[in-house]
C-alpha cells in the first residue's frame, strides 16, 4: 500500500509511505495510494532518500525571451514561471537540503534547469554539492534528465538543419550572462546545455562523488566506453555520426549507485546532441524487517528518435501524436527501443525477487504510446513495482489501474513539495 502525507512549512513535504503485506518474501500485488495520518507514519521506518524535482534554476541575466510569454503559458500552463521562482529558487532549495537531507541520498527527478543553460547547471551543481564549508549536507545525489535540462525552454532541441538557425541563436542569447549585449561570436555549444553536454557533465559529478563517497559511488572512473563501428543517422536531414557508448557496474553490491549506461554523439553538434541517453540502477536497501531488496531504475524519458521540436512537435492533438516524427519535449516523453532493451536486460539478469521503483521525469500519461508499451513490458518482468514521476509541478497519485504512480510536485514552484519514503 502506498500512502501520502502532506505538511506545509516553508516548503511542502510529501511523505510516501509503502505498507508491504508480506507472506514470506512475497510482495503484495495490489498497491493503494491514500492520504495517511502523520501520527501513524511516525510509527514506520523512514528510508534514507529524498525525492526532489523541478527546481528549474533560471538564468535571468539575459534579455527577456520571445518564448516566455502569455501565449506559451496558455498553451502549456506548467511553463509559467513567476519572477519569485527565478530569484529565490536556489535559496529555497538550499533551505530544504540543509534542513532535511543530512542523512539521506538525493534522487533528483529532472528539470534542475529551466532554459537549459550551462550557467544554470553551475548553480545546480553548487546547490547540490554534498559538502558545504567542510560539512556534509547529504549522502550524495543522482538525477535523471528532464526536458528542461537539455532542450531549449524544455521543448526543442533547436534547429536540426541549420547550425546557426534562429532558434539556435535565440537559445544562445538566452543563456548569455557574461556580456551585454550578447557577444555575436559566442558559440551555442559553449553556453547551452544540450543533451550530450548534460550527459557528460552529470557523469563528471558522479566521478567527484566517487572520491567523496567511495562506498556508494565506487570506482566510477573504471567505466568502459567504446565507439560504435559505423556512423549512422536517425533521418535524412541529420548528419551521420558515431556514438560513444559507456557502461559501468559497481563492484560493491551494497553501493547506492549500482550500474549505469549512457550514450552520446562523438561530434559535438547541436543538431545531433539529442541522440544521448542515460539509464541508471540504484540499490535502495531492503524492505524493513525482511530481506526483500528495493531496486531503483532511473529512466531517461527525454530519449527521442527524432529531435524534439516546439512547433512541429505540437501538431497532432497538441503533441500527443507525432505527426512528423518529432515530439515537443514539454508535452511528450519518450523511451527508445535501445534504452528499453537495456532496462529489460538488467531486470532479467537480476534473478532475485525485489521491489522495483521505476522513476522517470514524465508521468505515464505523458509518455509516447511506444514508451507506455515499454513500461508495461518492464512491469511484466517486475510485477512488484510502481512508478515515480515529476514534470507536472503540482503532483498527484494514481492508485487504480495497471500503473500505480506517485507524481512529485516542484520543490520551488507552488505548491512546493518534496518526497520522503516510509515503510
Amino acid at each position: 500500500m502506498i500512502e501520502f502525507y502532506k505538511q506545509t512549512r516553508m516548503a511542502m513535504i510529501k511523505c510516501v509511505t509503502i505498507l508491504l503485506l508480506l507472506m514470506g518474501n512475497t510482495f503484495a500485488q495490489n498497491l493503494n495510494i491514500e492520504i495517511y495520518p502523520m501520527a501513524d507514519v511516525k510509527k514506520m521506518q523512514e528510508l534514507p532518500f529524498l525525492f526532489i524535482a523541478d527546481n528549474q534554476f533560471n538564468n535571468f541575466l539575459a534579455d527577456p525571451n520571445i518564448i516566455r510569454n502569455t501565449l506559451f503559458d496558455n498553451l502549456n500552463p506548467v511553463s509559467i514561471r513567476p519572477p519569485q521562482l527565478d530569484l529565490f529558487a536556489p535559496d529555497l532549495t538550499s533551505f530544504v537540503l540543509n534542513k532535511y537531507a543530512k542523512s539521506k541520498y538525493i534522487i533528483h527527478l529532472g528539470d534542475a534547469l529551466n532554459i537549459a543553460c550551462q550557467n544554470e547547471w553551475k548553480v545546480h551543481v553548487n546547490k547540490f554539492n554534498p559538502i558545504k564549508f567542510g560539512k556534509r549536507v547529504h549522502r550524495g545525489w543522482v538525477m535523471l534528465p528532464g526536458n528542461h535540462d537539455a532542450f531549449y525552454y524544455g521543448n526543442t532541441a533547436g534547429n536540426t538543419f541549420l547550425k546557426r538557425g534562429f532558434i539556435n541563436r535565440s537559445w544562445r542569447d538566452a543563456c548569455n550572462s557574461d556580456t551585454y549585449p550578447p557577444a555575436g561570436d559566442v558559440e551555442i555549444k559553449d553556453v547551452a546545455m544540450t543533451k550530450d553536454i548534460l550527459t557528460k557533465r552529470y557523469f563528471t559529478e558522479l566521478l567527484k562523488q566517487g572520491k567523496l563517497f567511495p562506498k556508494d559511488f565506487p570506482q566510477i572512473k573504471d567505466v568502459k566506453c567504446e565507439t560504435t563501428e559505423k556512423a549512422n543517422r536517425n533521418n535524412f536531414r541529420e548528419k551521420r555520426t558515431k556514438l560513444m557508448v559507456c557502461e559501468w557496474k559497481s563492484s560493491n553490491p551494497k553501493s547506492f549507485l549500482q550500474r549505469m549506461k549512457f550514450t552520446y554523439p562523438i561530434e559535438q553538434d547541436i543538431r545531433i546532441a539529442y541522440r544521448s541517453y542515460i539509464v541508471q540502477e540504484l540499490n535502495m536497501g531492503v524492505v524493513p524487517g525482511t530481506d526483500l531488496k528495493i531496486k531503483g531504475i532511473l529512466l531517461d524519458t527525454v530519449d527521442y528518435i527524432k529531435a524534439p521540436r516546439s512547433f512541429v512537435g505540437a501538431i497532432g492533438i497538441m503533441g500527443k501524436l507525432s505527426v512528423f516524427g518529432s515530439y515537443k519535449a514539454g508535452l511528450m516523453g519518450n523511451i527508445t527501443d535501445i534504452q528499453a532493451s537495456v532496462v529489460k536486460d538488467w531486470l532479467l539478469s537480476d534473478g532475485e525477487a525485489s521491489l522495483v521503483i521505476f522513476m522517470g521525469h514524465h508521468p505515464y500519461i505523458s509518455l509516447s504510446p511506444s514508451s507506455q508499451k515499454h513500461y508495461m513490458g518492464f512491469k511484466k518482468l517486475a510485477p512488484n513495482s510502481f512508478y515515480i514521476s515529476s514534470h507536472t509541478h503540482t503532483g498527484f497519485t494514481i492508485n487504480s489501474g495497471p500503473v500505480k504512480e506517485v507524481n512529485v510536485g516542484s520543490i520551488t514552484d507552488y505548491p512546493n513539495e518534496f518526497v520522503s519514503l516510509y515503510m
